[in-house]
């Protein structure tokens, strides 16, 4: 079918149009169909594309899954779900062009065409409706994808806190199973010889048999060596705690006095800058370049410089072999425990949008236990900043990963199972649901 409403979205508030408030989709391109709906050029081909803008406008449309108009955003999320399976297969795409440019043809004809067959149906199975696993964080969203904003009622301070989003959402996952049909290529080619002798005997060439001719023995050709990519310097190891610790002690006696007098916010940034541009010339010692990295992310995070902080732990992660994210959160964790009762409202503000940013970057890789850490690390703030909202949907998100972390385990023990029995349908339900929906990985999923 050529994009369509579906028929709850029309009955539930027609005063409210969500292909054109969430998805900037005008009446008069209504129903819209796969390529509008995804926001891309008419008949694009490139699986990039096509996969690129579904997964934006699911990212943006989960963004009001837990307002009052979930179930139309479920909807709309089944539909973009639908056009997303039917473009990216090759067949079903070709069948649904051929369809769609006969619809956009019909409004320009000038003269009564013959009745003429309809389009053959496009292949799709029924898509069950995508249910969320509970309530979603969303302070203060905007209708663009990748915008928020939060107006704080605070007198004292204006500070826009940017907003908590988790598409942490699992959905039903999809009742559709395509086969993809190649055909191939029928061109034949034809020999130069034999053409340009067929011009000169075409008369003679039509009565007589045809002539095999014996293969022609060609000389061997050297082809040129290949290229191999350079192979990546490997990393280095990260230092035992103990080579850190004698490390530290050797930096705290050269740069005891200035560490002792970075008493202000302003003194504690110019001692992170150094100790980074020491660790930045100091590579031949591991030991010593990981203790001053790792010290200039501390202390600019005391004076809550976080850029500044994650620019030290993202040099480490590129020259050892470590994730810098547990290390960001180790800091933001002794940052929030070393936070006094009359801490600003700017500081509590800062670490928590920190907070919401590394917990994107953990859902990325569907990292629940970061997730749930980052959110323990985040409450102390919301409750100095006595935000309720807050608060609730930072609880609202803790139940979200409590639901997912079950889910997760579902999914591995189904993976398991799938090695042993892989046409076990319960089993490549559950593994399907947790790639497509929640890891977002279509490709295994």
């Amino acid at each position: 079918m050529l994009g369509r409403y579906q028929p709850s979205l029309q009955t539930m508030d027609k005063s409210f149009d969500p292909y054109l408030k969430w998805l900037g989709i005008p009446p008069k391109d209504q129903p819209a169909h796969h390529y509008r709906l995804l926001g891309i050029e008419t008949f694009e081909s490139d699986p990039e594309v096509i996969s690129n803008a579904a997964d934006q406008r699911m990212a943006h449309l989960k963004n009001f899954a837990a307002g009052k108009r979930s179930a139309v955003s479920q909807q709309i999320l089944n539909e973009i779900a639908a056009a997303r399976v039917c473009l990216l297969n090759d067949s079903q795409r070709e069948q649904y062009d051929v369809a769609l440019r006969k619809k956009m043809q019909q409004p320009q004809a000038q003269k009564p065409l013959p009745p003429v067959k309809a389009a053959a149906a496009i292949p799709a199975a029924a898509i069950p409706t995508v249910k969320t696993q509970g309530p979603m964080i969303n302070v203060g969203r905007s209708a663009g994808p990748g915008q928020s904003v939060v107006k704080r009622k605070h007198s004292t301070s204006t500070t826009t806190l940017v907003a908590w989003t988790l598409a942490i959402g699992a959905a039903a996952i999809l009742g559709i199973f395509v086969l993809t049909g190649l055909s191939g290529n029928n061109d034949q080619t034809v020999d130069a010889d034999s053409a340009s002798s067929s011009e000169d005997d075409n008369t003679d060439q039509l009565h007589k048999p045809p002539i095999d001719k014996p293969p022609i023995d060609k000389p061997p050709v050297d082809k040129p060596p290949v290229d191999k990519p350079p192979v990546e310097p490997s990393k280095a190891v990260v230092p035992t705690d103990e080579e850190k610790k004698s490390s530290l002690a050797e930096i705290r006696d050269v740069y005891g006095d200035e560490i002792k007098s970075a008493g202000t916010p302003a003194a504690k940034l110019q001692l992170a800058d150094t100790l980074y541009s020491e660790a930045c010339s100091s590579g031949s010692d591991r030991a010593s370049q990981f203790a001053l990295f790792e010290l200039s992310a501390k202390t600019a995070a005391e004076a809550f410089d976080f850029t500044r902080s994650f620019r030290s732990l993202d040099r480490i992660e590129t020259i050892f072999d470590t994730d810098s994210l547990d290390m960001k959160m180790g800091v933001l964790e002794e940052v929030s425990k070393a936070m006094p009762r009359n801490s600003t409202l700017a500081q509590n503000e800062k670490l928590v949008t920190v907070s919401r940013e590394l917990c994107e970057e953990a859902m990325q890789d569907t990292n629940l236990a970061a997730v749930d850490k980052l959110l323990r690390i985040a409450m102390p703030s919301a409750r100095k900043m006595k935000d309720r909202q807050l608060i609730g949907e930072i609880e609202d998100a803790s139940r979200n990963v409590s639901r997912l972390k079950i889910q997760q385990r579902a999914a591995e023990k189904a993976i398991v199972d799938l090695e042993t029995t892989p046409d076990d349908p319960k089993a490549s339900l559950a593994a399907g649901r947790w790639y497509c929906f929640v890891a977002g990985d279509w490709e295994k999923g």
